[in-house]
């Protein structure tokens, strides 16, 4: 039997399904449900409707956002653009929005999802495809980066030795030593590229 409320605006309350949720609990691991009921909260601390969760501090929390689709959903995109800690959210892929070109587009990680998600243990999919929004993302370290930048301050230090010890008489910087120094740091860093 087809459930006529899940696909009407009767509701706007859409359970997030577990198996998504868990999927992203193992990579973010959340420790707030920012908008949810006690029969259907994802983590152990969670705003209901009666706390009011757009009226909260979501700080210092890495906070799943699966807001009620309906027309309040723009408060909550703007809440979760705005605030200064990582934001996960489930929400309709409404690209022609208001909301999603304001608060999401060019400002936070979407990652559209294939297909029709199952909403509360319905054995239908939704009327609608969906999308997980990610805002305030940790920048992760670059392996590259952090290696260029060790590289780069060994070079600086190693300018700065050879500027003492690769003078001839005329106090001019002699090649030879110029490239044996060059050589060395560069060695050293291959060797370590190697280790790793």
């Amino acid at each position: 039997m087809i459930n006529r409320v899940m696909f009407s605006s009767a509701t706007d309350m859409w359970s997030t399904p577990q198996a998504t949720f868990d999927e992203l609990n193992r990579d973010f691991g959340f420790t707030l449900d920012v908008c949810a009921s006690p029969e259907n909260a994802k983590c152990a601390r969670f705003f209901t409707k009666e706390q009011d969760g757009l009226a909260q501090d979501w700080g210092g929390a890495i906070c799943w956002l699966n807001p009620p689709y309906g027309r309040e959903i723009g408060k909550w995109v703007k809440k979760a653009g705005e605030s200064r800690t990582l934001v996960v959210g489930l929400l309709p892929a409404r690209t022609d929005t208001r909301w999603f070109h304001d608060h999401i587009l060019g400002k936070a990680e979407i990652r559209f999802i294939k297909g029709r998600l199952k909403f509360g243990g319905s054995t239908n999919s939704a009327p609608f495809p969906s999308m997980i929004v990610v805002w305030n993302k940790p920048a992760g370290k670059d392996p590259l980066v952090e290696e260029l930048s060790v590289f780069i301050t060994e070079l600086r230090e190693s300018i700065s030795r050879m500027e003492e010890r690769c003078v001839d008489l005329h106090g001019q910087a002699t090649r030879r030593g110029v490239v044996e120094v060059l050589e060395k740091i560069l060695s050293r860093h291959d060797s370590k590229k190697e280790k790793i």
